[in-house]
């Protein structure tokens, strides 16, 4: 298996680590639940543009993440795209997203796409634009792009919460796509223009398939164009008319979303014999984004209790792990990995023939801010003790309940200005700020880290 490592740069400032196993810790957290606090007149879908960044970007072959803790990337299996670590060693990450052969993401900084890998109409027509979301098909990619004028990069916030702000960003948030429309593709690099910003609804998803493009309004209106693949008819005569989604997802050649207000699942498009847009009955599906997943001839959905279900082509060499819990999962063409809820590994599953399902132990390591032994923290979830501490300024701190240390799955955004944010029966600790980018600050070092004040 090949892996790619590269060390923290020296200039960045650490937090204090979380605490994983053996596995990769990527310290990712679910969408909704890594947003700042909103700004007194933040309109609602404002919030969701900057709140909601995709941190797992699943290829055939190779699996990518952002690390939120430091925004490092890394990658992992043996068909990592080409160009990848010369690429992207340079910058810190948003979101990322990948596709045979390549892969576009958000750089942190400046907020522009880049794209990287051999599919060269894709990676040298790339725009490099500021953008919230990024998402790769097989021959095009598109993204969300924005007026970066109007916003605090680094924050991630609006430069100024008036009425006027909130409308003049919305306004500027467009869907653009560029590289190969394929075979049939029928327009499918021109997404389908249905936001309306000043009724508070703009697209704030999409997604891209095998020749065709959907996308998604705050309020949850779809619209997709082009085909399904080489399926006759545009791919907007399939949308279920009348529906309202809460999240969207896309496979090869299908689409997947959850009902608003029902947590049932519909899924149309070209569809095989497997049954991959026939989801399971007697399940209620979780409704945010990052929740649900598709590939070649697969869906794959979290119930309202964190639990990974998947249907259609899925008789993997590696099961779907049904009673773990995740808090974000996303799929390549043949696998799907996800982060687990209860101690923030990275766990995949599916096809895994190029060790993209291996995430590598080493990762486990990250150096230190403070003086560790050998400058290294070891972090691990025994004994799992919490510590309180103070936070940085603007944010605040909190804990309930014995420690678990677990990311806090959220349903809405974020909480009002000044609002403490804890944890409840699960033991979940984390800290939010209304003028800073958040992190979640998870503590479970063994007792020599805590006795190197590593952790402590």
């Amino acid at each position: 298996m090949v892996t790619v490592r590269r060390p923290i740069p020296s200039h960045r400032p650490m937090l204090p680590a979380a605490a994983t196993g053996a596995a990769v810790a990527l310290v990712a957290a679910l969408a909704l639940a890594v947003a700042p606090s909103p700004a007194a007149a933040e309109l609602p879908a404002v919030s969701y543009l900057l709140s909601n960044f995709q941190l797992m970007g699943l290829g055939q072959g190779s699996s990518s993440a952002v690390r939120s803790l430091d925004d490092e990337l890394y990658f992992w299996g043996d068909q990592i795209p080409v160009g990848s670590e010369r690429t992207t060693s340079q910058y810190t990450w948003l979101s990322v997203d990948g596709h045979t052969g390549y892969e576009c993401g958000i750089e942190r900084v400046t907020l522009h796409t880049m794209c990287w890998g051999t599919d060269k109409q894709v990676v040298n027509s790339s725009p490099k634009v500021p953008a919230l979301q990024v998402s790769t098909g097989p021959l095009h990619a598109c993204a969300l792009t924005f007026d970066a004028s109007l916003i605090d990069l680094e924050r991630l916030t609006l430069k100024s919460d008036t009425p006027a702000s909130n409308a003049a960003f919305l306004e500027s948030v467009t869907p653009v796509c560029w590289g190969d429309g394929g075979l049939h593709s029928n327009n499918n690099l021109s997404p389908p223009a249905i936001g309306d910003a000043a009724a508070g609804d703009p697209i704030v998803s999409v997604r891209t398939g095998d020749g065709f493009t959907c996308v998604r309004t705050f309020k949850g209106r779809v619209q997709c164009s082009g085909e399904y693949g080489n399926l006759e008819g545009p791919a907007e005569d399939r949308v279920p008319q009348g529906v309202l989604f809460s999240a969207l997802t896309v496979g090869e050649k299908h689409v997947a979303g959850i009902e608003a207000g029902t947590a049932e699942l519909r899924a149309w498009g070209d569809c095989s014999s497997l049954n991959e847009c026939t989801a399971p009955t007697g399940i209620s599906f979780a409704g945010a984004e990052s929740s649900l997943s598709a590939g070649r001839m697969f869906t794959c959905a979290l119930d309202t209790d964190l639990r990974p279900h998947c249907w259609g082509r899925v008789f993997w060499p590696r099961a779907t792990p049904e009673t773990s819990e995740f808090i974000e999962i996303n799929s390549g063409l043949t696998h799907t990995c996800g982060i687990r809820r209860n101690d923030t590994r990275a766990a995949c599953w599916g096809e895994c023939s190029f060790g993209e399902c291996d995430p590598p132990a080493e990762f486990n390591r990250i150096p230190c801010e403070r003086h560790a032994p050998r400058g290294v923290c070891l972090r691990t979830i025994s004994p799992g003790v919490c510590d309180s501490r103070a936070c940085a300024a603007g944010y605040t701190w909190r804990f309930d309940a014995p420690c678990g240390c677990y990311y806090k799955f959220a349903s809405i955004a974020v909480p009002a200005p000044g609002a403490s944010v804890g944890g409840g029966a699960d033991g979940t600790t984390d800290c939010r700020t209304r003028t800073g980018v958040p992190f979640f600050y998870m503590d479970g070092a063994d007792a020599s880290n805590r006795a190197s004040r590593c952790l402590g």
